[in-house]
Formats: C-alpha cells, sequence, structure tokens
C-alpha cells in the first residue's frame, strides 16, 4: 500500500488554499511540477480524485472538503508533536489560531491577549473574528483550533456533534439607551423596549436571541434598523435613534463623545453562557488549553 506523507497533506491543503497548483507552489516553495506529482501521488494512495484541474486553477472534488479538514488536522497534530519535542518540559511554544464572535473579542480576546504572551511568550497567537456559522466552519476545516462564542442553539449549527465545549463564563443582556432618555435612570423592562424604536445586533444569531425575549411576552418592537457590529448599535442607541439589547457593553474611550447608557432589566433574564468550541474528539494542544485557562482567569477577574 502506497504511504502517504506530511509534505503530500501540506501541498494539498497549500493548493486548496491558494486555488492553483501554482499558487500551492509559491506558497511551499517548490516547483509547479514537484507540486503537480506529489498530488498525484496522494490521489493515488488514497484511490480518490481531491481536485479538479480547470483553466483557471482548481476546485475542490465532491468529499474533498471533509478530507481537507482532516489533512489540516493531521499537519496540526504533527506540529504539536514536534512542539511537545522541542519544548521537553520548558515554555510552550508554535502557532495557535484562535476564533471569536465578533461581538465577544473586545472582552475575550482583547482583556487576554497580554496575559496570555506574558506567560507564553513563545507561542505564535493569531485570531480572526466572525459569526458562529463562520467560527463552526473554521473549527471543521482546521482553520482554527479553538472558538469563544455564545452557547446559543448551538444544534442549528452544521454537524453539532462534531463540536464540543467547554464553559468559560456567562453574559446577561442589558438594555442601552440614549442618554437623558426617560428610561436612563433605572431598570428597564422589555415592554419599555418594545415601546421604543429597536436598534437589533444582526450578527447570526443574535437577532434570533434578543427578539426571542419579545416574541415570548407577546411583545412586537419596531425594529428600526439592523447591523451586525455592535459597536454601531452603541453610536445609534448613543445618537437616540432607538433603544437596544446587548450582553457584551463596550466602555466608552477616555475623550470620546458621551456613549448609550446600559441598564439593567427588571424582566429575570437568564445570563447567556460563553463557552470555548473545538473539535469533538481531537485533543486540544496545550496551547488551545492554556488559553481556555486564560479566558476563565479573566473572566473571574472582569
Amino acid at each position: 500500500m502506497a504511504q502517504i506523507t506530511l509534505r503530500q497533506l501540506e501541498y494539498f491543503v497549500a493548493v486548496a488554499e491558494r486555488g492553483s497548483v501554482s499558487g500551492g507552489a509559491e506558497t511551499a516553495r517548490v516547483s509547479q511540477s514537484a507540486m503537480s506529482s506529489a498530488l498525484a501521488d496522494l490521489e493515488r494512495a488514497l484511490g480518490v480524485t481531491l481536485l479538479h484541474r480547470h483553466r483557471r486553477g482548481v476546485t475542490l472534488a465532491p468529499g474533498a472538503a471533509e478530507l481537507l479538514g482532516r489533512a489540516r488536522t493531521l499537519l496540526e497534530l504533527a506540529d504539536e508533536f514536534r512542539n511537545a519535542a522541542q519544548e521537553s518540559g520548558s515554555g510552550l511554544s508554535g502557532p495557535l489560531r484562535v476564533g471569536c464572535y465578533t461581538t465577544l473579542a473586545p472582552h475575550m480576546i482583547g482583556s487576554n491577549v497580554r496575559g496570555f504572551l506574558e506567560a507564553h511568550p513563545a507561542i505564535e497567537l493569531s485570531f480572526f473574528e466572525g459569526s458562529d456559522l463562520e467560527l463552526a466552519g473554521a473549527l471543521q476545516d482546521g482553520r482554527c483550533e479553538v472558538a469563544i462564542t455564545y452557547d446559543y442553539r448551538l444544534d442549528r449549527l452544521p454537524d453539532p456533534q462534531r463540536l464540543s465545549a467547554v464553559p468559560l463564563t456567562a453574559a446577561p443582556p442589558r438594555a442601552l439607551v440614549p442618554p437623558g432618555h426617560a428610561l436612563a435612570d433605572g431598570p428597564v423592562s422589555l415592554a419599555d423596549l418594545a415601546a421604543e424604536p429597536l436598534i437589533l445586533l444582526d450578527l447570526h444569531p443574535a437577532a434570533d436571541y434578543f427578539l426571542s425575549f419579545f416574541r415570548e411576552r407577546g411583545l412586537e418592537p419596531e425594529v428600526r434598523f439592523r447591523t451586525s457590529s455592535s459597536q454601531l448599535v452603541a453610536n445609534l442607541v448613543a445618537e437616540g435613534l432607538g433603544c437596544a439589547l446587548l450582553t457584551q457593553v463596550a466602555h466608552a474611550a477616555p475623550g470620546s463623545p458621551r456613549g448609550p447608557v446600559a441598564r439593567d432589566l427588571d424582566d429575570d433574564l437568564p445570563a447567556l453562557p460563553v463557552v470555548a468550541l473545538h473539535p469533538a474528539g481531537v485533543r486540544l494542544s496545550r496551547r488551545a488549553t492554556a488559553f481556555i485557562a486564560q479566558c476563565r482567569r479573566g473572566a473571574l477577574m472582569n
């Protein structure tokens, strides 16, 4: 039986990410002929077609997307093995790619990076932001090892059984009202908000989450604006264009114009859990485990 090599998997990933054999060869710093030969050997060893070649580049063959994710996982495990051998009991090192739900990033990423890198300066940390759908896709195809998001209807994500969740903290929803507004001086109810124009955070699945509270109480708020930016939500509220619900409220920067007023809700709404997602059945690297521990410590301090 023909052997499959890590180098072949590296080449497969490089070509798939660049969309062409020439681009993959440039990434891997090899000739196009060497790249083509290695890919042909890999397809022969697997007995399947991985890539369809055409004039403008390559596309993944049916079923190859899952194999691409597994190839990334194998390469990450090989890196982890190499790093573990090099560490030999010393500090952690190597790459760590983290995804984070966009509205959580300033709180869960921004407040933890410094402490994490001070404790583990040899780790090559990178991160990106997105919706829970984008984070799930990145986890499943190997573009990140861990993703921080809200634990809200995760069963609706594609292939949710392929994801495991580690609890981190919880965030209660709060009302945002304009400065000087009649609701700015005390607790606010959902009935109060339903009587005002609503600025709705519309980053999957936030809109469904916030509107569900109104639906459960037979209320129908007037949604005036929708946006995927929590900062724009806050800005529009500060301008007096409506009220909003958010679970994470950013602090106004020193010297900035007066922002919206955040108020607790008197409807006894449950706090929304925040979790770290990772591929089910795949052992977390020591780097990812250390980052999750840092996020937990950071949540306790806030």
